[in-house]
């Protein structure tokens, strides 16, 4: 995951933690919050009035995604945190007579 500067159509702005997935909804958003302000930089969850850490949205509601500045970063790295870490499979080798391992399914 990395964070990313995402506006959107409507012209909200939002930072996340994004990771990019092979269909649509094609992006998934890990704590996503608007940006408002200017001398003051100000968070706000989003999507509002939900608790959900998790979010997708589909790339036709992007106007453009690009990297924060390291001040706009470290603001919004210090107000959520390391993204949770994904533990991957380790790689087996099968053949005909393997069973497929559980984590595999």
């Amino acid at each position: 995951m990395k964070v990313a500067l995402l506006v959107l159509e409507s012209g909200t702005t939002l930072i996340s933690y994004t990771d990019e997935l092979e269909l649509e909804p094609k992006c998934h958003l890990w704590k996503p919050h608007t940006i408002s302000g200017k001398t003051k930089v100000v968070f706000t969850s989003w999507p509002e009035h939900s608790e959900d850490a998790h979010v997708l949205l589909s790339s036709e509601r992007l106007l453009t995604v690009c990297t924060p500045t390291q001040d706009i970063l470290d603001k919004y790295m210090a107000k959520v945190g390391n993204p949770p870490l994904t533990k991957k499979p380790k790689p087996v080798i099968l053949n005909e007579q393997s069973e497929v391992p559980d984590e595999y399914e």
